[in-house]
Parts: C-alpha cells; sequence; structure tokens
C-alpha cells in the first residue's frame, strides 16, 4: 500500500506599491475537483488564485485539505501517524517530490503545508514557544530564517550519508541542508520589449528605466522584503554583491515599482501584459513557465547571478525525528535530485545528476558568473533587528524618490 498524501496550502499574497498598506480582504473559497496523475483530489482554492493549465493543484485558505490516496479515491484521516512537512515551494512541484517520497516509502503518510517563508519561520516559532505540535520538516527558500531557526538551537542534528555529494557550503553543522540550486533571475514579456530593450545585467536594468521612466511606470515589479522572506533576503544579498544596488533601487522607485510577495503574481500579470518584467524572481518557477509560455522570456543577469537554495531542518521539537531524517535522505537523495531536475524544474544541487534542471546545466547556461548563497552564520547580519530596520527604511526612501509623472 503507498503511503498517503495530504496536502493543505494557505496562499494570499496580493501586490502593492511602496508605502501603501498590504490588503488584507479574502473572496469566498471555490470547491473544486480535478485529475493528477491518476490520483483524485479534491480541494477548496480562493477565488484571486489564477486558474491556469499549469496550476494543477488548487489551493486551500485554512482548513480545507486535499487528501492523495493509492486507490484513487478521496478519503478522511485516520489515526494513522503522520510525517508533517511545512514549506514554501509551490504544491505544482512540490506533488512530484511528495509522490517520489511515497513511492520510496510506502509505509509513511505524509501532510504537506505550503506556507510562505515567513509563515514557515513565524509560524514554527509561535507554536514552539505556545508549547503546541509543530511540523516535522521545515523546508524555505528564505536561507537567512532557516539558518537562523538552526542557530538559535530549534534544529536536530544529523550527518545524512549523502552529504559528501553536495557543495562543501551547503550544509551546516549538519542541522541546515541545502537541497537546490535555485537562479534569482529578471523576467520580461517580449511582445511588450523590444530585444535591444532588453535589461542583460543590473547596469542595463539601470540605463533603461532611467532613460524610458514614461515607458516602464508601473509596469515593473520585485518582491517585497517586508512581505517575502526569500525577496528580503534576494535584495539584502544584492546590496552585498552588487556595488550599484543603491542606483537601482533609485530607479526602480522612480519608475512607481510594484511589489509582490510571490514570484508566481509577478510571472501571472507578465504574462498578461499588465506587467512588462520583473526584477529578482524565483528563477526555477520562471523558467518552468517559459518553457511552455512564450509571453515570457527569462534574463540570467550577466554582471552576476544570484543562486539560492532551499532548505531542509528537522526541528528538535519533531514528533518523528527517524521518519524526519528519511524524509530529508530523500530530498538529498540521486532519487529526489533527479525529480528536482527532472518534473519538479527547481534545480539538483547534487553533484552528477543528469536533467534540464541541474546546478551544471545552469552553469552552462549563464553567461556571466553565478554567485550562490553560502549555508552559515553569515546569513545573520541581516536578521539582526536593527540593521533590519535601518535596511529597509534605506530602501524604502529610496523608491519614494518618485516623479512628478505620469
Amino acid at each position: 500500500m503507498r503511503g498517503r498524501i495530504l496536502l493543505v496550502a494557505r496562499h494570499f499574497e496580493p501586490s502593492r506599491s511602496p508605502g501603501s498598506t498590504p490588503a488584507t480582504g479574502l473572496r469566498a473559497p471555490n470547491r473544486r475537483c480535478c485529475k493528477l496523475q491518476g490520483l483524485n483530489i479534491l480541494a477548496v482554492c480562493p477565488m484571486w488564485i489564477s486558474i491556469c493549465a499549469r496550476k494543477l493543484v488548487l489551493i486551500t485558505l485554512q482548513v480545507a485539505f486535499i487528501l492523495i490516496s493509492s486507490t484513487n479515491t478521496v478519503s478522511a484521516v485516520d489515526s494513522r501517524e503522520t510525517l508533517l512537512v511545512h514549506g514554501s515551494m509551490d504544491l505544482s512541484a512540490m506533488k512530484f517530490l511528495l509522490d517520489g517520497f511515497s513511492q520510496v516509502h510506502p509505509d509513511i503518510d505524509v501532510r504537506y503545508v505550503e506556507r510562505s517563508t515567513r509563515e514557515v519561520f513565524e509560524g514554527f516559532l509561535e507554536a514552539a514557544q505556545a508549547g503546541r505540535a509543530t511540523a516535522d520538516v521545515l523546508l524555505s527558500s528564505a536561507m537567512d530564517l532557516q539558518t537562523k531557526l538552526a542557530n538559535d538551537g530549534h534544529a536536530l542534528a544529523y550527518e545524512s550519508p549523502h552529504e559528501q555529494q553536495l557543495p562543501d557550503w551547503a550544509v551546516w553543522r549538519d542541522e541546515a541542508f541545502a537541497f537546490s540550486f535555485e537562479p534569482i533571475v529578471i523576467v520580461y514579456n517580449p511582445s511588450r520589449l523590444d530585444p535591444d530593450m532588453v535589461p542583460t545585467s543590473r547596469y542595463r536594468l539601470i540605463e533603461l528605466l532611467n532613460q524610458r521612466p514614461h515607458t516602464f511606470f508601473g509596469k515593473v515589479a520585485t518582491f517585497d522584503p517586508n512581505a517575502s522572506g526569500v525577496g528580503y533576503l534576494a535584495l539584502t544579498q544584492d546590496s552585498e554583491q552588487s556595488p550599484v544596488m543603491h542606483e537601482l533601487t533609485t530607479a526602480l522607485g522612480q519608475i512607481g515599482v510594484q511589489l509582490f510577495g510571490h514570484s508566481a503574481a509577478m510571472l501571472d500579470r507578465i504574462a498578461t501584459g499588465e506587467l512588462t518584467l520583473a526584477y529578482n524572481v524565483m528563477g526555477a518557477y520562471a523558467l518552468s513557465r517559459a518553457r511552455t509560455d512564450p509571453r515570457l522570456a527569462v534574463v540570467l543577469p550577466e554582471d552576476y547571478t544570484l543562486v539560492i537554495s532551499r532548505i531542509a531542518l528537522v526541528p528538535k521539537t519533531t514528533n518523528h525525528p527517524e521518519l524526519a531524517f528519511r524524509f530529508v535522505d530523500f530530498l538529498l537523495s540521486v532519487r529526489g535530485q533527479q525529480i528536482l531536475a527532472g518534473p519538479a524544474g527547481l534545480f539538483a544541487i547534487r553533484s552528477g545528476v543528469t536533467g534540464e534542471s541541474t546546478m551544471e546545466g545552469l552553469s552552462r547556461a549563464a553567461s556571466g558568473v553565478l554567485r550562490p548563497v553560502r549555508v552559515g552564520p553569515g546569513l545573520l547580519v541581516y536578521l539582526d533587528p536593527i540593521k533590519r530596520e535601518k535596511f529597509l527604511d534605506r530602501w524604502s526612501n529610496a523608491l519614494q524618490r518618485r516623479p512628478a509623472f505620469p
């Protein structure tokens, strides 16, 4: 009998302009059924989510759920022990990993809850401090927040047999495990941007925005670092890597940059033409969409391409440490990494893996240098409350320097 997979998601990330208050209103849920790889799925989905072919799994707000079973039926959860995983990975990608894990470990049921990067971090701390049950495994692309949990003593140490096949910077203290290798990219709509205007680097993007502010006013997007953990990580890393980050931030402010909490929302609006381009988008999602959607094109900046990794850790509060370590091992194994490089499209970090999305393949595709973010205490610098506040204040002030048009 195959292990069953319970999928739960909470996803509401509206866009906003700098200085505005994030919206909080939610529309009524929508109840739908669909089929995934021969498995029946029942879901409750917020109406704000775009319905498109790439989104095979529909999302619920809080308590509604999806249950996948080997018998092709939708049923209720019984009293069997279940591994609880909280993560920021889209269900459309995570479903392949969960199905692969279920094939290797048919005796283990898995419940996966999709949350934002900040919800993974803050939700764990809130539950742990209140003495409530927490997830058995935490997965997040906010490398700094995951590292902070490990640094603050919340993670169990485990020496995985797969560590030797990872880059030497990918594991910290046997507690935080990087399991993907994902570029941060620029995305644009080719029908909205002439070929000679494509921003191939941050320098070219600054020049473009400064020369054509009327053309791009309100048509450019990036992450909201106040709402998105991975957005804050990318922005702070850019400030360390790029000598022109202040100039770029000012240029973005002058053309009324739109702020988002998630890559999918930016990609949706670029595809419809509501936006022309977006800076600092999660490249795995962008490249996966661009393969089948001609309205999306991706740039690996030639001055440098920032690369982040999703980090897995097992909290000390887990009720199933042995099962949790099996899950981590699967993520790092050849089989798990082949899924990342193949159907999940999230870029495998393990050497020797074949597929469309691998560390080696990305190195060949990039015209400039790749700069991966190392797992370790260096990620904690900008999490200091005073430094974080000052950094975000400087960023916000730069964005507010707008012209009197349009």
